[in-house]
């Protein structure tokens, strides 16, 4: 027997068991992600695996996605989430189970099949059939967090209660007290349970048939959740890896011609500032300008070059997230206004104190605002959210910045340059010269890190990610 991933119930873990029949399905999942055949597989698992059901509402719940009453929205869930949620501790693995453990095992299971497909049969609850199912099919929630053995005390009701999402436990709270104002799916669930206590199985019915080689994937499970996910942060950390050697790279070609180019130019700035002193002629004069001109943007770019390559060292200081962020806003409504942009300042206003330099992290968060603004040219919605997070090590906190436009997206082939300096996607809407460059410059110097998502038409979400303490020494 395969014990799913610990929950957190009443202030500790606790497990619920996995139907050896039910490790395909996961398998799957965990192989092929949310296709056709994988979530039609998940569906039939949870049809008849109530435990993997009860685990399924619980965990969803606990990640945000409550209101999960029907066996197809609940099997799409964990067909969406199977690769995150589906993980299991080192070492764990199936289990042997004792006689008297899987014939108890075996009489919930049946009580909730038995139920599940009575309550969804029941004359006036066709119309919600699938909710009755679901709720039947889970009805026994308090007897399924008994069976782990590793608990020696017996959870209390309250406990049970506190794990479910608020709709399951009060459809639970109905069914044990039902009154005459019940919901219809509690009231079928109510007699489905009354008609299966009138037929309880024989005493020698013969287990649930396990599919040929299910034991043997039940047991390997955990440790193919393990490698898949050790396989996603590979190749995660590769392309992480890569884009900062890529400019790093840059940057340091930027610093040797940054300083080769400087001289040249110099002389032929200088040049054409001493023959304008000395020109008498209005057109030589306007040329000589022009040559000066174009040399000087010549020359400032070449300081935008430098300073992605050589950028100064932030001066460390314990400053407000959330102010920087009001104030770079501050400075950029008339410009906001002017495009007929909406604005949308979403998440905490309470001040997030870090370890940085305001000034630059001012200058990253201009930059990604301003390149929003040109992407959606007129109009549009401009988001900007900011928040304290538990890093997923729990080791220390994050504060986050989502920058999110309504503008043209970002191809797979912007997407690929987005930092690289100079590049110019205009035609997808981006490309501001160093401005994105430079913001991945202060952003990675203070320790975080830039995501970007995106998709063609449907705008842009740029996350900056901080760490509270910074690693650096002031």
């Amino acid at each position: 027997m395969l014990w799913l991933p610990a929950l957190h119930v009443d202030g500790g873990p606790r497990r619920l068991p996995l139907a050896n029949e039910s490790a395909p399905a996961l398998a799957a999942l965990l192989a092929d992600g949310a296709c056709r055949e994988a979530t039609a597989a998940a569906r039939e698992a949870l049809a008849v695996d109530p435990p993997l059901a009860l685990w399924s509402l619980v965990r969803a719940g606990q990640l945000g996605c409550p209101e999960l009453k029907t066996l197809g929205a609940l099997s799409d869930w964990l067909a969406a989430n199977a690769a995150s949620v589906l993980r299991w501790p080192e070492g764990a693995g199936a289990t042997p189970a004792d006689r008297d453990w899987t014939e108890r095992y075996e009489r919930l299971r049946w009580n909730s099949l038995t139920v599940a497909n009575r309550a969804s049969e029941f004359p006036g609850g066709s119309s919600l059939a699938d909710e009755a199912f679901l709720l039947g099919l889970v009805h026994a929630a308090d007897d399924w967090w008994q069976l782990d053995a590793n608990r020696a005390a017996p959870l209390e009701l309250a406990a049970t209660r506190a794990a479910l999402p608020c709709w399951l436990a009060a459809a639970l709270d109905a069914c044990t007290q039902p009154s005459l104002d019940a919901p219809g799916v509690v009231s079928c669930v109510v007699r489905a349970r009354q008609s299966a206590l009138d037929e309880r199985p024989p005493p020698d019915r013969e287990p649930v048939p396990t599919a040929t080689g299910a034991n043997a994937v039940a047991f390997s499970l955990p440790k193919f959740s393990a490698a898949l996910a050790r396989l996603a942060e590979l190749r995660t950390d590769f392309d992480q890896r890569l884009e900062t050697e890529k400019l790093e790279a840059m940057a340091e070609f930027a610093a040797g011609a940054g300083h080769e180019i400087n001289n040249p130019l110099a002389v032929i700035a200088g040049r054409a500032q001493l023959l304008i002193a000395d020109e008498t002629n209005a057109e030589r004069r306007r040329e000589l300008a022009v040559m000066n001109t174009q040399a000087m943007r010549v020359f400032e770019m070449i300081s935008d070059m430098m300073l992605f390559a050589r950028p100064p060292k932030p001066q460390w200081a314990t400053c407000d997230l959330t102010a920087v962020v009001d104030q770079v806003l501050a400075e950029l409504a008339a410009r906001i206004a002017e495009r007929d942009t909406t604005l949308q300042r979403a998440g905490v206003q309470e001040a997030i104190e870090l370890t940085a330099d305001a000034v630059q992290l001012a200058v990253a968060l201009r930059a990604l605002l301003e390149n929003a603004l040109n992407a959606m040219g007129r109009g549009g919605t401009l988001t900007v959210e900011v928040h304290r997070q538990r890093q997923a090590s729990g080791n220390s906190d994050d504060a986050t910045v989502t920058i999110r436009d309504t503008g043209p997206g970002i191809s797979a082939d912007v997407r690929r340059h987005l930092f690289d300096p100079f590049y110019s996607g205009r035609r997808a809407g981006r490309g501001l010269g160093m401005g994105l460059p430079k913001c991945w410059r202060i952003v990675t110097n203070h320790g975080g890190t830039i995501d970007v998502e995106s998709e063609a038409e449907q705008g842009a979400t740029f996350t900056i990610r901080l760490p509270i303490h910074c690693n650096r020494t002031p």
